[in-house]
C-alpha cells in the first residue's frame, strides 16, 4: 500500500471513530429522553407526545444511517464524483504531539469574518497562548474579484503584524480556507465552489494558495 493510500485510510479510520462516538451520544440521548420524558408526556400531554414521537430515531435507523455514511465514504475514496461525500485527501501526514515550540500566524477566512491569530507554542506540558483580531469582509469584496479578496486579506494581515510589532519577525503562516477545495499538495488547493455568501467567479478552479501568495506583491497592498 502506498503512502498516499495509507494516509487516506488513516483519515477514514479517524472519521469513522468520530461518527461512531456521535451516534453513541445520539443513541444514549434518545434512550434517556424516551424512557423518561416521552413516557411522562404520554400520560400528561398526549398531543405533545404525538408530535414529538415523529422525531424519535430508533437504534435500527441510526445503524442504517451509519452504514450508509460508511458506504458513501468508501465510495468517495474509490471514485471521482461517485459519492455524496467527496473524501478529498488533506495531505496532512501527522498530528501535533504537544512538543512544538515557536510563534505562528494563522489566517482563517470563514464567511464574513476574517480572523488573524498569533499562536505561541511553548512545548510539552505548557499551555499555548493566542491573540487574535477579527475583520469583517465587505459585501463588495465577497462578490468581487479574487484580486480584491486576497488584497483585503493581505492588508488586514499587515495591520495585524504592525499592531503586534511583528513586521520584521518573518513568522510562518497557516492559511485556513474553509471552502470546498481539491488539495493538490500540503501547499496547493484548487477551489471547487464557494459557500457562505461568497461569489467570486474568477477564483473558481484556481489554486487559492498561489493566488494568495501573489497578492503580497500586489500594487494595491497598503
Amino acid at each position: 500500500m502506498s503512502a498516499f493510500e495509507l494516509l487516506r485510510q488513516w483519515e477514514l479510520d479517524k472519521l469513522f471513530e468520530i461518527i461512531s462516538r456521535w451516534l453513541h451520544f445520539v443513541t444514549s440521548f434518545w434512550s434517556i429522553y424516551t424512557a423518561e420524558s416521552i413516557m411522562e408526556m404520554r400520560s400528561e400531554r398526549p398531543e405533545v407526545h404525538e408530535v414529538l414521537s415523529k422525531f424519535i430515531i430508533s437504534d435500527d435507523v441510526l445503524l442504517t444511517i451509519s452504514a450508509k455514511i460508511e458506504a458513501e465514504m468508501k465510495a468517495g475514496l474509490t471514485s471521482d464524483g461517485g459519492s455524496s461525500i467527496a473524501m478529498l485527501p488533506s495531505y496532512v501526514p501527522a498530528l501535533p504531539d504537544g512538543s512544538e515550540e515557536g510563534q505562528y500566524v494563522a489566517i482563517d477566512l470563514s464567511g464574513k469574518n476574517l480572523r488573524i491569530m498569533l499562536l505561541t507554542l511553548k512545548g510539552t506540558g505548557r499551555e499555548p497562548t493566542a491573540v487574535n483580531n477579527n475583520y469583517v469582509v465587505p459585501n463588495h469584496v465577497m462578490k468581487g474579484t479574487g484580486d480584491q479578496l486576497f488584497t483585503f486579506i493581505v492588508n488586514c494581515l499587515q495591520r495585524f503584524l504592525q499592531e503586534f510589532g511583528l513586521v520584521e519577525a518573518n513568522l510562518p503562516i497557516g492559511f485556513v480556507f474553509s471552502y470546498p477545495c481539491e488539495l493538490l499538495s500540503i501547499r496547493s488547493a484548487r477551489l471547487l465552489w464557494w459557500t457562505k455568501g461568497f461569489d467570486i467567479k474568477d477564483c473558481l478552479q484556481k489554486d487559492v494558495v498561489s493566488t494568495f501568495g501573489r497578492s503580497f506583491g500586489n500594487e494595491h497592498v497598503d
